[in-house]
């Protein structure tokens, strides 16, 4: 353990992981405004939603 952090490491490390803290809650935040704040209350609905609409699209250039 001792070897693995050492004084000059652990401050590069704590740099590091802060860094890396901060990306990781600018990516969860991204993700979740996607998620939720794409559709507004759930992912599924969006998600099924896009689907219908992208399946009607289909199906009038079909029968057109």
């Amino acid at each position: 353990q001792g070897t693995v952090i050492p004084s000059p490491s652990q401050s590069t490390h704590s740099a590091d992981i802060a860094r890396l803290k901060k990306r990781e809650k600018l990516l969860t935040k991204q993700v979740n405004m996607f998620m939720s704040g794409s559709g507004g209350c759930g992912d599924d609905e969006p998600g099924d939603d896009e689907d219908g609409v992208e399946d009607e699209k289909e199906e009038e250039e079909d029968d057109s």
